[in-house]
């Protein structure tokens, strides 16, 4: 019988060895598709990081555009606000607004210097009438630091181009979004601007290096070949004569061709694991045949033969009188388990009673201890319930910012764009009716055209109040500061209230989650002095205080009254709540002649709810 099982083993684990072999080969195919897959994803995912910066950048540009410094050409004006935005973030290189030839009237840094940039392969493509355009790699004169351009025209009412916006974007930038993907070590990231330079070679080290031209070959047709999302991934011979899988993509929000991703995985690295399966299968699968004839003979011996010696010298022992002795079932074949079973069965009606009353009193143990478990789970669910409960407000406050970020971008964008569209398509009527308007009927409909572009610059204005208040793009262009001064002017300055408003400058860029919060703390504050503390001037400090923050809002109204103390007002509950999810806190004082005083304190390293920030879209500067 022992003989007749190992053979049955070997049969049976035989063909099973060969359809793992088999099915290790498809795995084989299937994992070069996974790379082509992944290959795609990560172009896809880079891209979508890089042309958030490259939308950023050109949101900047767009609304930098509409600036009376700019429109006016105010020189002092645009290059202190140039100062400030590439100042306040280590990707802007530089700013520079040009005449409509090329020769700057406004830059930073080296504002006192004038330079002519109608040589340069960006401004020929924007003059010449293409719109936004980013331009290819270079080395910067005055920083020295490896940057590619944004170029944006700036049109004046006649719709002649006016002026030229630059902003330089250090390539250091785009390297560092790359680095912080994680990669593992078999991928290479390779970004080339339109001519063939390369801007990014990552993991450092590869044959080609920043700011050289692709050599030829393959791997360079194949990148100033495609355009839009790019072919399927192909296998191509890249640097160093290694064969690799490449999937190709365009940087999102870049004009035609001006930025391309190629992402490369290695052959012999993607397939690794397959060939390690094939090898660590072909050994366990002839393990598995030697361990189940072993285990085959074992079976016979210990489940077999050995259980009915176990129940004939049980057997014998019961009938001399030892009725606590039973015989091995575990594992038996069915008729021998049966067999044994019934003869231990036998046996334990013996001590039936013993066993249930013993039964009887360990169930009551077991019931007392489930009921005080149960209390004890009780309260702590009560605790856990409260905390989500504090949780849950942040998160909703954190889901609210973001909706309002996001409407505040569509209606700035989408709505905004559409507002602008339909105004120049009005003044194109007004001018074709223009030669025509001593007929009746054409100058009535010049009257109505010429009351509908007042109507529409009108509902332009509404429409960029709404996406300021909702998400002020100050609070992202140049930080807490500006966007709590501009907030408070808005808000007091429309009912008539005057605004006193000082900051410290080393005041740095702060944590998204603090700004925001700082923001949304202060704007309430505001607004409830607005609406109920009937106060002629209000008073707003922002100064960094020990790895903190502190604001302090101070009016010269009417001062809290006794049915409205703070644990109650639901806006001063959401402030003191507000705060203290970001690890701070809040308190409100009579201020030393009258009013209210209300001092808040943040950490600059965020609160144990504040680890989502609201919004990620900040802004990023380049040397023209």
């Amino acid at each position: 019988m022992r003989s007749q099982l190992v053979a049955l083993v070997l049969v049976a684990l035989t063909p099973a060895l060969l359809l793992t072999l088999l099915t290790a080969s498809q795995q084989r195919t299937a994992l070069l598709e996974r790379g082509a897959e992944q290959s795609q994803d990560l172009a896809r995912t880079i891209s979508a990081s890089h042309g958030e910066l490259i939308e950023s950048a050109r949101v900047l540009l767009a609304t930098i555009a509409e600036t009376p410094a700019i429109q006016e050409r105010r020189a002092d004006e645009c290059v202190s606000m140039a100062q400030r935005i590439v100042s306040a973030t280590t990707s802007y290189v530089a700013l520079a607004a040009t005449d409509a030839q090329g020769v700057s009237w406004c830059r930073y840094p080296q504002p006192e210097s004038v330079s002519d940039y109608s040589d340069r392969e960006y401004f020929q493509r924007v003059s010449g009438g293409h719109g936004f355009v980013v331009g290819g790699y270079q080395i910067g004169q005055v920083t020295q630091r490896r940057l590619i351009t944004l170029a944006l025209p700036v049109h004046d009412d006649q719709e002649q181009l006016s002026t030229i916006l630059l902003l330089g974007l250090d390539v250091d930038e785009l390297n560092r979004r790359v680095a912080a993907l994680g990669l593992a070590p078999e991928y290479t990231v390779t970004l080339v601007d339109r001519s063939a330079t390369v801007i990014i070679d990552w993991p450092a080290g590869g044959a080609e290096t920043v700011g050289e031209s692709l050599p030829e070959g393959a791997l360079r047709q194949a990148l100033l070949a495609d355009s839009g999302p790019g072919p399927e991934p192909r296998i191509l011979t890249g640097p160093g004569g290694t064969e690799r899988l490449y999937a190709f993509r365009s940087v999102e929000h870049t004009p035609g061709q001006d930025l391309i991703i190629a992402v490369g995985i290695e052959l012999e690295a993607a397939l690794r694991p397959v060939d390690q399966s094939i090898a660590l299968y072909v050994g366990l699968g002839s393990g598995l045949i030697l361990l189940g004839g072993v285990a085959a003979w074992w079976f016979g011996e210990r489940r077999l033969a050995q259980p009915i010696r176990s129940l004939a010298r049980a057997a014998r022992q019961i009938q001399s009188g030892r009725l606590d002795r039973r015989a091995a079932a575990d594992g038996h074949a069915s008729e021998i388990a049966n067999l044994v079973t019934d003869f231990n069965a036998m046996a334990d009606t013996l001590q039936a009673q013993s066993d249930a009353l013993i039964a009887a009193n360990q169930d009551l143990e077991r019931r007392v201890e489930n009921r005080t478990q149960r209390l004890r789970s009780s309260l702590d669910e009560l605790r856990r319930s409260r905390e989500q409960l504090r949780q849950l407000s942040g998160r909703q406050r954190q889901l609210l910012e973001a909706e309002q970020t996001r409407i505040s971008r569509e209606v700035h964008d989408q709505l905004g764009q559409a507002l602008t569209g339909a105004k120049m398509d009005l003044a194109l009527i007004e001018r074709r009716l223009r030669g025509l308007a001593d007929q009746p009927t054409v100058a009535e409909a010049l009257e109505t055209v010429r009351g509908l572009t007042v109507l529409m610059d009108e509902t332009i204005q509404v429409a960029r109040a709404i996406a300021r208040r909702l998400r002020p793009s100050l609070l992202d262009d140049l930080g807490l500061a500006a966007a709590i001064e501009w907030m408070a002017r808005d808000v007091a300055g429309r009912a008539g209230l005057g605004v006193n408003f000082t900051s410290d400058d080393s005041l740095g860029r702060l944590p998204d989650a603090i700004g925001t919060g700082a923001y949304r703390i202060a704007q309430e504050a505001v607004t409830n002095i607005v609406r109920h503390a009937q106060a002629s001037t209000v008073t707003i400090a922002l100064q960094p205080e020990a790895d903190g923050l502190r604001l302090t809002i101070t009016d010269d109204g009417i001062g809290l009254s006794a049915a409205d103390p703070p644990q109650t007002s639901l806006g001063m509950l959401g402030m003191r709540e507000r705060a203290e999810e970001l690890g701070g806190a809040i308190d409100w004082e009579p201020g030393a002649s009258g009013g209210t005083r209300l001092s808040a304190w943040l950490p600059l390293t965020q609160g144990p709810t504040a680890a989502t920030s609201v919004s990620d879209n900040h802004t990023h500067a380049r040397e023209a």
